[in-house]
């Protein structure tokens, strides 16, 4: 069984995970309708639409799912479980 640390650390991991997928996704779909909108074959600008909203999809769920994780966590462990103090 992992420590409390590392337990923690995974949870982080996911909370930033699912924030950069969402706002890559984000910036992807800004991007395909900027440069999009100019494409002869508009099923690839909706092709590559469908793929910014996979991205924004997976990183909500990820985001989601680690929410949920550190809720467990904190109920089970306490607030301050896990954290660590920066060395000086």
């Amino acid at each position: 069984m992992a420590s409390l640390i590392q337990q923690r650390m995974e949870i982080d991991r996911g909370l930033k995970s699912g924030r950069l997928w969402t706002g890559f996704g984000a910036l992807y779909v800004v991007f395909c309708v900027v440069v999009g909108a100019s494409y002869e074959f508009k099923l690839l600008a909706v092709l590559q639409l469908l793929l910014g909203g996979y991205f924004i999809l997976h990183g909500v769920r990820i985001f989601r799912t680690a929410r949920r994780s550190e809720s467990l966590f904190t109920s089970e462990h306490g607030e301050e479980a896990g954290k660590q103090e920066p060395v000086q």
